[in-house]
This record gives C-alpha cells, structure tokens and sequence, in this order.
C-alpha cells in the first residue's frame, strides 16, 4: 500500500489501529490524517492529525477537506452498505486522488485455521 503513495501527499487512513502505517507514509513525507475508534489516550504515539470516530459510520467521517489517497484497509467488509459508502469517500478525494482498499483474504490459510478452530 505504501508503494502506491506519492511522497509528500496528503493521506486519510481510515482504521489507523497500531499506527504502523502511518509511520511509513511520514517517512515518505506524507501528511497523514487518522480516524479511528480508538480513545486519543489509546491512540498509537506520533499520530499527526487523529480524529476520534467510527470510520465506518458516515455521519461520524467529518475530516473536512481533500486528500490525494484515502486509505481504508481491511474494513470495507464490515460495511452495511458498502457502494454507498465508497462514494461517499470520493468526496474527500481531490479530483485526481485515489482511492486504496484492502479487502481480506478468507482463503489465507491463517483465516481458514481460524475458522476451523471456531
């Protein structure tokens, strides 16, 4: 994912969890936005700009202006409603922006022995 970044772009990650990405998007020289259900006292140290709310919930994603890339990885799953919500995040894409997502591997053999497990 971090390979599809330009340096220095602007960045909203939407499910930042351990910060480990953003870190390497800084390293590019990226500005890096985070929305994340995490409470601030939990959120991962060095964060830029976080902002506390489910990323997952619309009337909640209130980040205000455009990036180049929204990133949102390993969460499109869980959306009720997930066309509706893809075009809801170009909205805060600027026009040649892009959109980066994940979806996970449910053959990977780690899933499979976890459901396998139960």
């Amino acid at each position: 994912m971090v390979e599809l970044v330009e340096p220095g772009s602007e960045v909203l990650v939407l499910g930042c969890w351990s910060g480990f990405l953003e870190g390497l998007l800084r390293a590019k020289g990226c500005q890096v936005t985070q929305v994340d259900l995490l409470l601030a006292e939990a959120a991962p140290d060095g964060l830029e700009q976080y902002t506390h709310a489910d990323p997952t919930r619309l009337a909640e994603l209130k980040v205000g202006r455009a990036f180049d890339y929204v990133i949102l990885l390993d969460g499109v799953e869980h959306l009720l409603e997930p066309e509706r919500y893809l075009i809801y995040l170009r909205r805060h894409l600027k026009e040649d922006g892009a959109l980066v997502v994940a979806i996970p591997n449910i053959a990977l053999f780690v899933y499979r022995g976890l459901l396998l497990a139960g």
